[in-house]
């Protein structure tokens, strides 16, 4: 019987940071949690599962942490990387399409069976792909009109995240 193990991690995660509008390098901090699961194999015990889950709880902190800092604005010129901007936003592209695809063949479903005179029949039996393809445009929608994350803190402006790091 396998077992689903569950870990957290939490922490500051620092990043170097370069603005590509003026130049201004510096270094951000950002405090980030995140979990992960890892389940038991047969020739894995509680222990290993538990390192495996923790370390992929670890690493996905760390990419998100880079990503954030990266999308940061500049302490100096308060411009945002573009290619970061559009990466984030760029999240929302899959369930865009996949979304009115689905809606698409949905309505294209309904239509047909409403000219062979079945208009009840192609409502339900088209109604869930029409209903997904929705959720999937309105969770589109809102990933791409979100607002961008407020960012780090950086070293030149704010010194208390590596307080820690200079006893």
């Amino acid at each position: 019987m396998s077992t689903i193990v569950h870990a957290t991690r939490r922490g500051w995660v620092y990043a170097p940071f370069t603005c590509e509008h003026c130049g201004h390098q510096d270094q951000g901090a950002v405090r980030m949690q995140m979990s992960a699961g890892a389940q038991t194999g047969l020739l894995q015990d509680l222990d290993d599962t538990r390192d495996l889950a923790m370390g992929t709880a670890h690493g996905n902190m760390e990419q998100a942490g880079d990503e954030l800092i990266a999308l940061s604005p500049c302490p100096s010129c308060g411009l945002r990387d573009d290619l970061a901007v559009r990466t984030f936003h760029a999240k929302a592209k899959p369930w865009l399409a996949g979304g009115g695809v689905l809606l698409a063949v949905g309505l294209a479903g309904v239509a047909y069976l409403a000219s062979k005179d079945e208009l009840f029949m192609g409502l339900v039996a088209t109604s869930p792909v029409v209903l997904i393809g929705a959720i999937a445009l309105l969770v589109g929608l809102a990933k791409r009109l979100r607002a961008l994350p407020k960012g780090a803190a950086f070293r030149s402006v704010d010194p208390r995240p590596w307080a820690h790091l200079n006893p």
